[in-house]
């Protein structure tokens, strides 16, 4: 059995980068190497480039107000910077948290992609005290944040208030997300080597990419 080379993603399409590279006359002739090393894989090279790329992710990614983020994993996902923006709306704090993060190939290569979620801050009173809190939904795949989270967790404290302007804050939480979703995907389009289209997965689970 066969297995993609890139993993599914969140990303409109795969910002692929760290592809293999092979020794060539010219680097042969620069570092007065063997030529017999002509067409062989260059690791050095390979290791270096993928670590510039991710380098140079990760300064664009600062200017854009991210934050870079130093050994941290997510399973096989290495997080490169965060970034979170607040705002106000229908009377309730909400934070929407970005993460760009990459993993490796199966086969050769690297991916970048990126992973979101959302804050909805709320206080309450108990015991002549108030008290914050907050809850913590997912803002991609099966489990995305939805009208029925913010009827069923009551975001306004009214069941009735939620219920009305639950289709508007749902929109607007995806507006603000979809916004910063092109602003990462912009960075990942100047520090990757293609973007790529998964289009079409064999049923030994081999899998054919072509150029966005």
């Amino acid at each position: 059995m066969s297995t993609p080379n890139f993993s599914r993603c969140n990303s409109s399409k795969i910002f692929a980068y760290g592809f293999n590279k092979y020794y060539d006359e010219e680097t042969i002739k620069d570092n007065d190497l063997d030529e017999s090393l002509i067409g062989q894989y260059d690791e050095c090279q390979t290791e270096c480039d993928a670590e510039c790329e991710q380098e140079n992710c990760i300064e664009l990614l600062e200017e854009k107000g991210y934050h870079s983020v130093d050994k941290e994993w997510r399973g096989d996902w290495k997080v490169l910077a965060r970034k979170s923006k607040s705002f106000r709306f229908c009377g309730i704090d909400l934070e929407i948290n970005m993460e760009a993060n990459t993993k490796s190939g199966y086969y050769e290569g690297a991916q970048f992609d990126w992973d979101a979620d959302l804050n909805v801050y709320y206080s309450y009173r108990e015991c002549g005290c108030i008290w914050h809190d907050s809850f913590q939904y997912d803002l991609t795949g099966n489990y995305e944040v939805d009208t029925d989270n913010v009827i069923d967790d009551n975001w306004l404290d009214n069941k009735g208030l939620s219920a009305i302007h639950a289709e508007k804050l749902i929109r607007k939480i995806r507006q603000v997300r979809d916004e910063l979703i092109k602003e990462i995907e912009e960075v990942f389009g100047q520090c990757c080597e293609h973007k790529l289209n998964c289009v079409g997965i064999f049923s030994n689970g081999e899998a054919i990419y072509e150029e966005a």
